[in-house]
């Protein structure tokens, strides 16, 4: 069986892409199934159990759930099967489940990441506080600012960097495949045609149901923007500071 994962970071454009793939005919595609809160399941194979229940399973045996419930596939009209998973998730104890994904060289690994930096943590820091994950309409969202600590900033932007660093050595040995935000977002089309030459299926026009939350620019949402441009000059970072 033809697998595959959507390696990502919070708030890097991950759910509107595998919302696209799971638009594909011959693309089996799950959500984020090792998510604390919820596991994303593909309504095609999801069996009749209860979330609940079925996330005791997934805890209970990692390793059996992937491939008694991820890794699986029943529809002769899929040719590839995956699944969103981010960095943070299925980190607890031994990695088992990283581990499992390290050592199966047949997988394909997608790497989707957000070049700007404070572009993610903005985006993830209004998520929060109005806890809206996601937007399906073109109507424009109520303008929202916020106020970004300093060493959060700092922090956030090294658990980045460190963990790019740390997944694409972990997968050095697969097909991988680098994208970004940006790639997604102004180049869809092209960026969405060299997807599906990497799983290895038809390429087809794809389609979901999401829109982009916040195009304000980032001085004009975040209200310490100043001070933070000047506490980040002269850093690796200032180059998140374009404005």
């Amino acid at each position: 069986m033809n697998k595959f994962i959507l390696l990502a970071h919070p708030r890097s454009g991950s759910t509107l892409l595998i919302s696209y793939l799971k638009s594909h005919g011959q693309i089996l595609a799950h959500g984020e199934v090792f998510n604390e809160n919820e596991c994303d399941l593909s309504p095609l194979v999801r069996p009749n159990i209860t979330g609940e229940e079925l996330m005791k399973r997934r805890d209970k045996d990692p390793i059996a759930f992937l491939e008694n419930y991820v890794f699986i596939n029943t529809l002769p009209w899929k040719k590839i099967t995956g699944f969103k998973i981010h960095y943070q998730q299925a980190n607890e104890g031994k990695k088992e489940v990283w581990n499992y994904l390290a050592n199966d060289r047949s997988l394909k690994i997608i790497h989707l990441t957000r070049e700007n930096s404070l572009e993610a943590y903005t985006s993830l820091m209004l998520a929060i506080k109005t806890n809206k994950w996601t937007q399906t309409t073109d109507s424009p969202s109520p303008k929202l600012t916020i106020a970004l600590d300093q060493l959060e900033c700092r922090y956030f932007f090294k658990r980045i960097e460190r963990n790019r660093e740390y997944y694409n050595n972990l997968f050095k040995n697969h097909q991988i495949l680098h994208l970004t935000y940006d790639e997604l977002y102004k180049n869809k089309k092209n960026t969405l045609t060299h997807v599906q030459e990497f799983l290895n299926v038809n390429i087809e026009d794809l389609d979901a149901d999401l829109r982009k939350q916040n195009k304000t620019p980032l001085p004009e949402v975040i209200e310490n923007y100043n001070a933070l441009k000047q506490a980040f000059s002269k850093t690796q970072w200032e180059r998140f500071f374009t404005s």
